[in-house]
């Protein structure tokens, strides 16, 4: 298993003063991803919640951005096609779960 990227919801607040720099911040998100992946990330994401519902500026949600025909068509592209690896998960169980390999690791 190699390195895997987890999108911190922290970094989404506050939300986007407006649609614009939700546009902005999205097409950043994702030259940041493409970029990752050629330095051999796993093309995976994980998040805590479903992405699609992540509110990106007032009224304006990730799901609404991947059908905005003012977005880039190659960045919506992007992020349907990684759709399917974006894996919902729960941090403590995936930290005690890494935690617990670590702890075996070291002591076999």
């Amino acid at each position: 298993m190699g390195l895997e990227m987890v999108l911190n919801d922290l970094s989404l607040s506050p939300s986007a003063k407006d649609i614009y720099a939700a546009r902005q911040r999205m097409s950043t998100f994702i030259e940041t991803f493409v970029v990752a992946v050629s330095l051999k990330v796993e093309r995976t994401l994980r998040t805590a919640d479903d992405m699609n519902e992540i509110e990106l500026a007032a009224g304006y949600k990730v799901f609404q951005w991947r059908n905005d025909s003012d977005v880039s068509r190659e960045h919506r592209t992007y992020l349907r096609t990684i759709a399917t690896n974006i894996h919902i998960c729960d941090f403590a169980r995936m930290f005690l779960s890494s935690y617990k390999r670590f702890c075996m690791e070291i002591y076999v």
